[in-house]
């Protein structure tokens, strides 16, 4: 199984912040504190984030600001490719699929505690129920079946239609479903190649429009 990861630069293993040694004491007391109030498999610095499927680079740049910090029209990338089979992880979650977006969008949130905790606990059990959480290779795989190909590039077209596009449009994949590894350990890198984020307005001559 393939997944997609980009940096601004060749890395041998995807990293999480744990591993980088980049964690303060705060920030891992908080990482713990949070993960156990929302009920995660684990900390937010013992993960790393992947794209199901390579990113539509050639649309990016029309859909995300020209000061965006990875998806800006011309930037320069390397793009990751790892085979998720063989590496270690203890548990995986699927971020922005269908139920995480229907809580989102429909789903009343509260500023308290309690309907905070109400909110994430009915959360973690509907991944749970409809498959977008785990632990294991075997239901990672069948998860990822459910979402077609071509299903990034369309969550990326539509996210300028949304009524929220101003707030979530600074983020790297608000809205568009991908992958949350939660490991202890180096994930292995199988290719890396360089790439460029496009963009559709600005590559294509006048006489297109005509």
């Amino acid at each position: 199984m393939k997944l997609y990861h980009y940096n601004s630069k060749v890395l041998d293993s995807i990293l999480t912040r744990d591993l980088q040694g980049v964690v303060t004491d705060k920030e891992r007391k908080d990482g713990v504190d949070g993960a156990k109030f929302r009920g995660d498999m684990g900390p937010y610095f013992e993960s790393v984030s992947f794209l199901l499927e390579p990113a539509p680079l050639d649309i990016l740049g029309d859909i995300f600001d020209k000061d965006h910090h990875t998806w800006r029209s011309g930037n320069n990338l390397v793009e990751h490719v790892v085979e998720l089979s063989g590496q270690n992880f203890y548990g995986w979650v699927i971020v922005e699929g269908p139920i995480s977006m229907a809580f989102i969008d429909h789903v009343p949130w509260t500023e308290n505690d309690l309907g905070k905790k109400l909110y994430f606990k009915s959360l973690k059990i509907g991944r749970k129920l409809f498959g977008e959480s785990g632990s294991d290779y075997k239901s990672l795989v069948k998860a990822l079946e459910k979402f077609p190909a071509g299903t990034t590039r369309e969550a990326y077209r539509n996210l300028p239609k949304r009524k929220d596009y101003a707030k979530i449009k600074g983020m790297y994949a608000a809205t568009v479903p991908h992958l949350m590894i939660y490991t202890k350990t180096p994930i292995e890198v199988a290719s890396t190649q360089n790439v460029s984020v496009e963009s559709y307005v600005e590559t294509k001559p006048p006489s297109s429009k005509w």
